[in-house]
């Protein structure tokens, strides 16, 4: 069951190590971790991705085709939902190079609007010196699976501006009723939809970030509606359920 290609050995390379010295050194560790990444997706008889995006990285990269997407389990909001939202945004732990968490900040900073980030990750510190000033911008890092609903059912939206393989945080909030506010790159799509239950940016700009804000904002949304908007998404016993399905299938024992 594969989540990714190891993303930092591939096309997100310039992301992590781009800045790292000396870079003859990280070439040549990426290029022979490539090697190996190939060799050993070759020795895997059952081949599964956790989300159409990852199935299309796993051929572009390892020239395999997957024997079947299955996404992943999630658990979902079974409360009631919010139908009157507060006036701030939220974001889960965007804090690693793939996350876009620097983009989203500048955005937050540039424009103005409340925004609350849970968990945490490696650039935290970093990002809570730079935008100590910003007092539209919070901090929450790790709050409760009590708490993290409670922020997303109240919350005006969910923000997304990295690129990832599928996009729990995502799911989690529309399940509340929360519409999403995404850049239109991996498996959000697999999950959110346009004026259906978000909003994708197809450019990582300032400019283009506001066009689609106020995108977000001048729509009527529904947030019941977008409460059961929910598609390629898993109760544990169905991805138990489907895994086992596929793996028989493929005559694995089990």
């Amino acid at each position: 069951y594969v989540n990714t290609p190891m993303r930092y050995i591939w096309d997100m390379y310039d992301l992590y190590f781009k800045k790292k010295f000396p870079q003859i050194f990280y070439r040549e560790v990426a290029h022979y971790l490539r090697i190996w990444d190939v060799s050993a997706s070759s020795r895997a008889d059952v081949l599964i991705a956790n989300s159409n995006f990852a199935a299309e990285r796993i051929w572009k990269y390892w020239r395999r085709k997957v024997d079947n997407v299955i996404f992943p389990p999630v658990n979902l909001y079974d409360g009631d939902i919010c139908t009157e939202k507060k006036e701030y945004f939220v974001a889960g732990a965007p804090f690693e190079p793939n996350k876009g968490g620097e983009f989203l900040l500048e955005c937050a900073k540039w424009i103005g609007f409340d925004l609350k980030i849970i968990g945490s990750g490696g650039s935290m510190k970093k990002f809570k010196k730079k935008y100590k000033d910003c007092k539209n911008i919070k901090f929450l890092s790790w709050v409760s699976e009590e708490k993290k609903y409670e922020t997303f059912s109240k919350a005006r939206g969910y923000i997304l501006m990295g690129v990832e393989e599928y996009g729990i945080f995502p799911v989690e909030a529309v399940s509340c009723g929360t519409p999403v506010l995404a850049y239109a790159q991996g498996g959000v799509l697999d999950t959110v939809r346009e004026g259906e239950n978000g909003v994708l940016l197809k450019k990582r700009t300032l400019e283009d970030f506001k066009i689609a804000y106020e995108r977000f904002l001048a729509t009527d949304w529904d947030y019941r509606e977008v409460s059961k908007s929910l598609r390629n998404v898993n109760s544990k016993e169905d991805f138990k359920k489907k895994f086992k399905e596929l793996l028989v299938e493929n005559g694995v024992d089990i």
